[in-house]
């Protein structure tokens, strides 16, 4: 079989999970800068889909597997949440869901919703407190890549210091495309820090963070996982039907 026409049918068998086909969330595999991307296209615009953090059995502190946010949960698609503490297991960012703030973190631009859908990535200095009000849903804890449209990678000044992440990593990101279209992102392959920021500009993203990376690599549509951690998360980001 052509490799085209695989990845074809890979790509429609992908988006025909229990909960129904849906043009509004799409899986596709894209060649970016000569690397095999990931992507999985969220139309913001479609009122109906709801874009939320997870928090592992509920309690940030604990972690649980990829399938088991999925089994929990049944997203219409999941990829990993941010940075976390590996001795700890605690988010370095905060989290808000349905405007609660479940726990507050002090590190790492934040995806922030509104009720509308309406989507920005926000940078908090490091060990600014904020309230996050009036927003619905927060995944801070990510590195940014791209602000307005222009190379924004400067992680130490966001108070990342583990030298491993600036090392060749497998990568995964959230970016968004004019506001009305959200990108999640997975590359399955070692790539340095600066070589994500280009692929998400490559792929068209305005503003782009990344999430957690290496071992916590992971990425599912529907039922079907694209790419399965290494590790059990502390976080996961979600797209779901509203009110589910």
């Amino acid at each position: 079989m052509m490799p085209t026409l695989r990845i074809l049918l890979l790509s429609m068998a992908l988006m025909g999970w229990a909960n129904g086909w849906t043009a509004s969330v799409a899986y596709a595999v894209r060649w970016v800068h000569a690397t095999r991307v990931h992507v999985i296209s969220v139309d913001l615009r479609d009122r109906t889909l709801e874009v939320m953090p997870a928090i592992a059995n509920d309690t940030p502190g604990t972690r649980q597997s990829f399938l088991a946010f999925m089994a929990q949960h049944q997203p219409l698609a999941q990829i990993t949440g941010g940075y976390f503490s590996l001795s700890t297991s605690l988010p370095i960012g905060s989290i808000v869901i349905h405007r609660q703030l479940r726990y507050l973190g002090v590190a790492g631009s934040a995806l922030a919703i509104r009720a509308d859908n309406t989507a920005e990535i926000v940078n908090i200095p490091y060990g600014w407190r904020y309230s996050w009000s009036g927003y619905e849903h927060v995944l801070q804890g990510g590195m940014r890549l791209v602000q307005h449209s222009r190379y924004a990678v400067f992680p130490r000044d966001q108070g990342f210091r583990d030298p491993t992440l600036f090392e060749h990593a497998t990568r995964t990101a959230v970016g968004l495309i004019g506001g009305k279209r959200l990108l999640l992102v997975a590359v399955n392959k070692m790539i340095l820090l600066s070589e994500l920021a280009a692929i998400m500009k490559g792929l068209g993203c305005t503003d782009a963070m990344t999430l957690d990376g290496g071992y916590s690599t992971g990425l599912a549509i529907g039922g079907h996982t694209i790419l399965l951690p290494g590790r059990t998360l502390s976080t996961v980001l979600m797209v779901t039907r509203r009110g589910t």
